[in-house]
């Protein structure tokens, strides 16, 4: 019911929603209601009230979420970039970053026998990609390249690859981008994208796969900035081969999502049921509505916004 009035009487079901949350008693469910309520406010243009439930949400969960980890700096000298063996299986790596709907990339990827997303449950393949705590011990060579290569690899007979795998990542680091350039010259890195304040919009309402915690806006602009710069960075240096998806423009979309998908891996994925993706999230330009609300965390976010290709207003 909630979620019709939301398209229909957007004013009413914050309504409800509020009479609910007076009664709730249970975390979980006072997270989702009060999720629902900032979505119910947004829809109905409030959009200061949208912020202030977010931010709620966020303050009430806070103990059950991860902190985002630490970025590491870029190398002083970059490694030179391997030379892919015949015979080695192709690789790709899904980025995972927050607001980037990765998701919907990883929806379409399930029909896809060799891709992964067991880094996201209960036993989750233990190697130095799953390790974001060891970034800085990565990035100052210990372990090195080819010992980061070969742990991954040790890990995917227990994976169930005897080949070909896309293996979504829940975080991206300097020290990975080191690593692939250096001792895993088969794999392709693909970087879900969209307008990097969209992306920050996106996150307070919805989260993430990865429950990082935001902090506050700004915090949550802050890191995004950071793990953004470092994608530009890859970008525009060509460190190592990757393809970037943008996003903005399919995010409702899952037919023209899969078409995009099938050209960066060069295969052919059968077309998805147009409904795929579920309840609409919010579509490309969406942070001019918080312009005024959100400027500090935008200011932030512009510069690599511009690096990156999207314009400042």
């Amino acid at each position: 019911m909630i979620d019709a009035l939301l398209g229909r009487e957007p004013v009413e079901a914050a309504r409800r929603l509020d009479a609910l949350l007076a009664r709730e008693t249970q975390p979980r469910e006072r997270r989702m209601l009060q999720a629902w309520l900032g979505l119910a406010h947004h829809r109905s243009g409030d959009f200061a009230a949208a912020l202030e439930s977010w931010n709620r949400c966020e303050i009430e969960d806070a103990s059950g979420r991860l902190q985002p980890p630490v970025h590491t700096n870029a190398p002083d000298r970059w490694p030179e970039p391997a030379v892919a063996m015949e015979g080695v299986a192709p690789a790709a790596f899904l980025v995972g970053l927050p607001g980037s709907l990765v998701e919907r990339v990883a929806q379409l990827l399930r029909v896809v026998p060799a891709f992964r997303e067991d880094r996201f449950g209960a036993q989750p393949p233990r190697d130095a990609f799953q390790d974001a705590a060891g970034w800085a011990r990565i990035a100052a060579g210990q372990p090195d390249a080819a010992t980061v290569a070969a742990g991954w690899r040790a890990q995917l007979p227990a994976r169930g690859i005897s080949g070909a795998i896309i293996d979504w990542l829940p975080w991206w680091d300097h020290a990975y981008a080191a690593a692939m350039r250096a001792a895993l010259p088969e794999a392709l890195l693909l970087v879900p994208l969209r307008d990097p304040r969209d992306m920050l919009v996106d996150w307070l309402a919805f989260g993430t796969p990865v429950r990082f915690a935001t902090g506050s806006p700004q915090k949550a602009a802050d890191w995004l900035a950071t793990a953004l710069d470092q994608l530009a960075t890859l970008h525009e240096q060509e460190l190592v081969p990757h393809r970037l998806l943008r996003l903005d423009e399919s995010t409702e979309d899952p037919v023209a999502m899969a078409k995009q998908l099938g050209e960066a891996l060069d295969i052919e994925l059968p077309a998805p049921p147009p409904d795929l993706f579920g309840p609409p999230r919010f579509p490309a330009g969406t942070w001019r509505d918080y312009a005024g609300l959100l400027a500090a965390p935008f200011a932030t976010l512009a510069p690599v916004a511009r690096r990156l290709g999207y314009p400042d207003a």
